[in-house]
């Protein structure tokens, strides 16, 4: 085949007579065919295999200049700044402590689970690790505050205010906790039993923030993956608050009279209050939301 032989591509020309064609259309323009029917072939050569299809596409009038219709899309939900530094700044600073995160990690088996009768007098707690433990309760309280607050409403991460009520709320929450068990350790137990207890807590919620870090970075970034980080989170939080009770039930229990009582505890102290810290979420959601 020579040059001049080879049709031009913007005109059709048919291989045989059964295949039907348009008529010759301004090279600027393509051919408009009925969908209902069969694409026309070009052929450049008389070998059936090198047929060509050409594009099915449809224009309608001049929507070839204006392209796709566009899809209206969900409210703004990008990351508020400062929860996003505030992460940055947690996960940087208990990272520069990893020296001394090691060793934490190495009691968490016994502050947790473990149980002394007594003072050990080789065993010291240094300043390094009550910080580096400090700082990773710190950052459970702003990864909870996040989780649950994105989890009831996606957009909170682009609302300060709401953002900021949630971790106050959060830390509100673990306070209560650490003075309410203080005054429950004091009253039925001894000062060490009650001081092994209030400790083996704030491990557990140490653990709890080490565990929910990545979960949190998700939910800012990707809000709809926040049920699934709120599963995850809740089941990391359970975890730690079994062996958190485990640890409790070996301090106060002492015969049957006691176990009633530790029932009362479970829920008063422990379930009685997760529904009212939900219950404080919605609201504040409701009242600062279109803030």
């Amino acid at each position: 085949m020579t040059p001049d032989t080879i049709p031009h591509p913007a005109t059709p020309v048919a291989a045989d007579s059964t295949i039907s064609t348009t008529s010759t259309l301004p090279d600027s323009i393509a051919a408009i065919y009925n969908p209902a029917a069969e694409p026309p072939v070009v052929t450049l050569d008389d070998n059936p295999a090198t047929l060509y299809h050409w594009s099915t596409c449809r224009l309608d009038g001049d929507s070839w200049e204006r392209g796709l219709t566009g899809e209206q899309r969900p409210g703004d939900t990008r990351p508020w700044s400062g929860s996003v530094t505030l992460l940055i700044v947690l996960l940087a600073m208990v990272l520069l402590s990893a020296a001394h995160l090691r060793y934490l990690l190495g009691g968490f088996g016994t502050e947790m689970l473990g149980l002394r009768r007594r003072n050990n007098a080789f065993d010291s707690h240094t300043s390094s690790e009550t910080r580096t433990l400090g700082l990773l309760l710190v950052t459970a309280i702003v990864c909870e505050g996040l989780i649950l607050g994105v989890s009831i409403n996606p957009a909170m991460i682009s609302n300060p205010m709401l953002t900021l009520a949630m971790m106050g709320l959060m830390a509100g929450y673990y306070l209560w906790q650490v003075a309410i068990y203080s005054i429950v350790g004091y009253t039925f137990t001894d000062t060490f039993n009650a001081s092994q207890w209030r400790r083996g807590f704030n491990y557990s919620q140490a653990m709890v923030g080490l565990a929910i870090i990545v979960p949190a970075f998700a939910v800012m970034f990707y809000p709809s993956m926040a049920h699934a980080a709120l599963w995850l989170s809740a089941a990391c939080y359970l975890l730690a608050r079994l062996a958190f009770l485990f640890k409790g039930f070996r301090i106060f229990y002492n015969g049957l009279p006691s176990l009633i009582y530790f029932i009362l505890y479970l829920c008063t102290l422990e379930i009685i209050p997760v529904v009212i810290v939900y219950s404080i979420a919605v609201l504040l959601n409701g009242l600062l939301s279109q803030i």
